[in-house]
């Protein structure tokens, strides 16, 4: 094992005063110091960490020592700069000094003395909720739907606007780091060790979450999707909004009311929108988040009880200054969603990605946009009653408009029925073919994307179903799948999406849906890099790095400009903490039998051969303690393997050495976790045939990532074939003929390997969590022993892997191993 040391090296290279909360191991501290190089020298990272190694308590101790720094270089300058011609005294220079290092804890300290305040003086009253009236749903001019009130809230994915607190110069120029997670558990562990820094505590840290997740309204929260969600929130705000102002031009300013009978304030019935956007206890709860570190769930928590948002609470905060952001992929990944948020990217800023296997996939879906055939209907017929209703009140231009929205959802859905006569298929087409099949080439849809987007069409059309659906059965047949709630802006998302580069995407046309399949993320996340001073991608198991860098670092699109060299990227790879002895790879290249285990495609529907595996497993259950989790590289493969297993009796024999589980497709797998894990920790071998118990599992299935074999759940990982892609779909067809176009077709076969060992790294990842576990990982496939596949291994599976030629040496390599790690047990 690494020794621990207590040296962390000298602050004149970078790599001293990292402030680790505890003596760090060897391989940390070489993290560390690499990590904090890039941060200051700008560029490409790749840091690949195993899990259980730390890194995250890494990643958040070199990104506080980069501010610390940026910030002690920040003061000096200023002190530079406010010095006189002549020499200032030493004590006025140590003065002004130390009241630079002080201004943050003064301001936090001032923060917590304001919210107190607050607290104090304020008397809560809650708002009742009203419905939406008719006079917010019709279209108005840009210039009637201007707010006079000092903040302003749009649609969707632009900017909630308030008062600004700092300067633009002031958020051009601050250091900050954005760390960036996929999922909502991954960044709240990583606040929970952040909160464990001391260091943490000078900074203004600030959590950013969606919606779903931050809504503290229990009639919004309550809703089915994120989608509903952002739907109600948006209505209700808008409906809050309008309100105020109605009641202000009928009350406080109509001309015929004396000054001393003007309303100052709405009564309480007559109040819209949601009780908990209150711009004073907004403000509190926003001078909270700035005062203290706080995890999503904790501002939940308080939001509830001081009944304020704590979603648009973090924007206020982030606006008013922020040194350091956590968010999920989509804040950052998606530019108008950056803008939506305030999150400003500048040439002080360091952006790391955990988990970063998923950031290329992340880009793709984010401009990436699916219509369903039921929802764009829906959409028609909810578009055309309202038309009909409010046709009289529209301005010429405004009803111009709604009708060229309308005549473009229309000929999308008949373009859409004509693939029915060919239900099993898929018509894949470049933006600019669609656009002359649906005789859309005379629509200026950047004009109405525009129009879109200012006039809110969308959540008036969404408040106008709420009002008259009740009485509009024509719009929905309650026998039918229903539509989704986001329906409308998925309609505007695939409009916005046919104004793209035409050689950046495809359309996928199948009788049910229409979809923008995005094909070159690196034009997008070009913007990125070069905004910003350093990317950072972390993870586990990262490789194959090739995958991300060739698609997203490397812009090879005709019109790209001058861009970060390849050359520059860091790679950085750090053994695992666990002692060698206590990991043991082996690649199984053939059965019991002796027959050559070859689960390719073309083969691995052979009975024979699934027998062979059987016989493979059921050998290496008994002598495998504990769980043993078997990875198959699909689901049709696992039912197929099933049933044949069924019918030659292997499941039988597996079955008295076992209790064998099954992830099914579709299927929740909660229950099923737990049943396994409790046959492993009840089972007694002394007084039972079996002993702990089997797992069959799907790689890309929901317990390939995200779910922890650790110690006794996971004693043995094997991973039965390689999971490569169907290269029939037509999806995948249309990413490989582009990367042959752009990148050349030699990469193209090496994309197929990295899809699928990007898969096999994720899974195999799942055994070995922390420091004192030990596993064996079993590669079940000849195709293993290729060295262009072992280079694709992470580096601390990779350089012990054993290649065993014959069955019975991998079966005397496992019982050793086991035997050993029992043995030191006693």
């Amino acid at each position: 094992m690494n020794e621990r040391i207590g040296d962390v090296g000298s602050k004149s290279d970078g790599d001293g005063d990292f402030r680790f909360p505890f003596i760090p191991y060897e391989s940390q501290i070489l993290f560390m110091k690499s990590l904090y190089k890039l941060m200051n020298e700008g560029g490409v990272g790749f840091f690949e960490s195993p899990t259980g190694t730390g890194k995250s308590l890494s990643v958040i101790c070199c990104a506080l020592k980069y501010l610390r720094d940026a910030r002690s270089d920040s003061n000096r300058q200023d002190l530079e700069k406010n010095k006189n011609t002549e020499e200032e005294p030493d004590w006025i220079t140590n003065f002004a000094s130390n009241k630079l290092a002080e201004n943050l804890q003064d301001e936090r300290m001032r923060l917590k003395q304001k919210i107190q305040a607050k607290q104090r003086s304020k008397s809560q009253s809650g708002q009742k909720y009203t419905r939406i009236g008719e006079d917010d749903l019709v279209i108005v001019s840009s210039s009637d739907s201007e707010s006079d009130s000092e903040d302003s809230f749009n649609i969707g994915r632009r900017t909630v606007r308030w008062k600004k607190q700092k300067s633009e110069s002031d958020v051009l120029d601050r250091p900050t780091v954005i760390y960036c997670s996929r999922t909502h558990s991954q960044i709240v562990q990583f606040i929970h060790e952040m909160i464990r820094v001391e260091d943490s505590k000078n900074y203004s840290v600030v959590s950013v979450g969606g919606r779903r997740q931050m809504c503290v309204n229990e009639k919004v929260s309550a809703l089915r999707s994120a989608a509903a969600v952002n739907e109600r929130c948006s209505e209700l705000l808008e409906s809050q909004r309008s309100h105020i102002k109605s009641e202000d031009q009928k009350v406080n300013l109509h001309p015929d009311v004396p000054a001393s009978k003007r309303r100052k304030k709405a009564p309480k019935s007559s109040q819209k929108g949601c009780p908990y956007y209150s711009k004073k206890r907004i403000t509190v709860l926003s001078d909270t988040i700035r005062s203290e570190v706080h995890d999503i769930e904790e501002l939940v928590s308080i939001g509830k009880k001081t009944k304020a948002c704590p979603y648009f609470a973090s924007r206020k905060a982030m606006e008013s200054g922020y040194d350091f952001i956590v968010a999920p992929y989509a804040a950052v990944l998606h530019a108008p969603t950056r803008d939506s948020i305030g999150l400003v990217l500048n040439s002080k800023s360091v952006l790391v990605f955990d988990e970063a296997h998923n950031v290329v996939d992340a880009v793709n879906d984010a401009y990436s946009a699916e219509l369903r055939s039921i929802d764009l209907n829906y959409a028609i017929k909810a578009a055309t009653l309202y038309l009909e209703r409010y046709e009289m009140r529209l301005s010429a231009q405004n009803l111009f408009l709604v009708r060229q929205f309308l005549d473009v959802l229309a000929k999308i859905s008949k373009y859409i029925g004509s693939m029915s006569l060919f239900p099993d298929s898929k018509q894949v087409l470049k933006v600019s073919e669609l656009i002359f099949d649906c005789q859309l080439e005379n629509y200026n849809l950047f004009e109405l994307i525009r129009f879109i987007h200012e006039s809110n069409i969308c959540r008036k059309l969404l408040g106008f179903l709420d009002v008259y659906t009740d009485n509009c059965t024509e719009v929905v047949d309650a026998s039918q799948e229903q539509p989704s709630r986001g329906c409308f802006h998925a309609c505007e998302g695939f409009i916005q999406s046919l104004t793209a580069p035409v050689e950046d995407g495809r359309v996928v046309v199948t009788h049910e849906s229409i979809k923008f399949l995005m094909l070159n993320p690196a034009a997008h996340f070009k913007s990125i890099l070069d905004s910003v001073r350093a990317v950072v991608f972390v993870g586990g198991t990262l490789s194959p790095k090739q995958y991300i860098a060739e698609r997203l670092i490397r812009d090879h699109s005709s019109e790209c400009k001058e861009q970060k060299s390849r050359d520059s990227i860091v790679e950085f790879a750090c053994g695992h903490i666990i002692p060698k002895s206590n990991l043991l790879t082996l690649v199984l290249s053939q059965g019991p039998t002796g027959k050559r285990l070859d689960l390719s495609f073309s083969q691995r529907q052979d009975p024979e051969l699934i027998d062979e595996i059987g016989r493979c497993i059921l050998n290496v259950c008994r002598v495998s303690p504990a769980g043993v989790v078997v990875f198959f590289p699909s689901y049709t493969f696992e039912e197929t393997v099933h049933k044949q297993w069924e019918s030659s009796r292997i499941l039988a024999s597996l079955a008295n050495v076992k209790r064998i589980f099954r992830e099914k497709r579709g299927a929740s797998s909660d229950e099923m976790l737990k049943e396994y894990k409790n046959s492993i920790f009840s089972s007694d071998a002394t007084t039972q045939k079996q002993h702990g118990a089997v797992l069959f599992a799907v790689i890309g299935g929901k317990l390939s990532e995200g779910i922890n074999f650790s110690d006794d759940l996971g004693r043995c990982v094997m991973v039965v074939g390689m999971p490569f892609p169907n290269p029939r779909d037509p999806e995948l067809i249309q990413v490989i003929d582009h990367i042959k176009t752009t990148i050349g077709s030699g990469y193209s076969a090496q994309y197929m390997e990295d899809l699928c060992m990007k898969a096999v790294n994720q899974t195999i990842g799942r055994a070995i969590r922390h420091a004192k576990d030990y596993a064996s990982i079993i590669l079940l496939d000849h195709r293993y022993e290729r060295a262009s596949i072992q280079n694709k291994l992470p580096s601390w599976i990779r350089d012990d892997l054993i290649s065993t030629h014959q069955f019975g040496q991998c079966i005397r390599n496992l019982s050793t191993f086991f035997k050993s790690h029992t043995q030191s047990k006693l």
